[in-house]
């Protein structure tokens, strides 16, 4: 996740648009990036390296190698990390492939109690992000079985109305519910591939290249 709005902006831009190695480990704003090159060990330089669970595999990526999870659940926990709290801002970014139409997870961590989590998924085979009672959601089908860069940005002290979606490098946004300030509680450590709080909503497909 990167911090400060011109660096959210940066970071998704450049993201979208440049390949997948031309980000800089030793940017200060990046949070944690996880290549799945044969590991998920983090490439931030922050060391918050990640646990497989479950039997994801190795296969071929967009960069070298991705990571196939086959449900099950196959996820990844970066074990003692919280993730970007409170209403600083962040951002979300990977790359994805999956053919799987049902609700799956992408990335997950926070409390349930109060809403105040991060719960970044695919609904309705559309991008979605939940928090409070309210939601912001995509407009572009994802679930196409074809390689999609996908991102978040949510500035900070920011509501739901102010998250942007972004498909490939363009805007995605649909969608807004809920007033409430985005504010995220220390409880479940960042989950990728899976939402640990309710034990469902597994991904299935290949993700590569995920960026906080």
């Amino acid at each position: 996740m990167c911090r400060g709005l011109i660096h959210l902006v940066a970071c998704v831009l450049i993201l979208s648009l440049l390949a997948p190695t031309s980000a800089d480990a030793a940017d200060p704003n990046l949070v944690g990036w996880w290549k799945f090159d044969g590991d998920a060990l983090d490439s931030s330089g922050n060391g918050r390296h990640g646990t497989l669970h479950g039997a994801p595999a190795f296969v071929s990526g967009i960069d070298n190698e991705a990571l196939e999870f086959f449900g099950g659940p196959d996820y990844v926990t970066i074990d003692g990390y919280d993730g970007v709290l409170g209403t600083r801002p962040r951002s979300i970014t990977c790359w994805l492939k999956t053919t799987n139409s049902a609700t799956q997870q992408i990335m997950y961590y926070g409390t349930h109690s109060g809403g105040q989590r991060v719960e970044f998924r695919i609904h309705s085979e559309m991008l979605r992000i939940s928090h409070g009672d309210g939601n912001a959601r995509g407009s572009t089908v994802v679930t196409d079985g074809e390689w999609h860069h996908i991102a978040v940005t949510m500035p900070e002290n920011c509501r739901i109305d102010d998250i942007r979606f972004y498909v490939d490098g363009e805007d995605d946004t649909s969608s807004r519910s809920d007033p409430d300030v985005f504010n995220t509680v220390a409880n479940w450590d960042v989950t990728i591939g899976y939402r640990p709080s309710q034990d469902d909503r597994a991904f299935i497909g290949l993700m590569d290249e995920v960026r906080m």
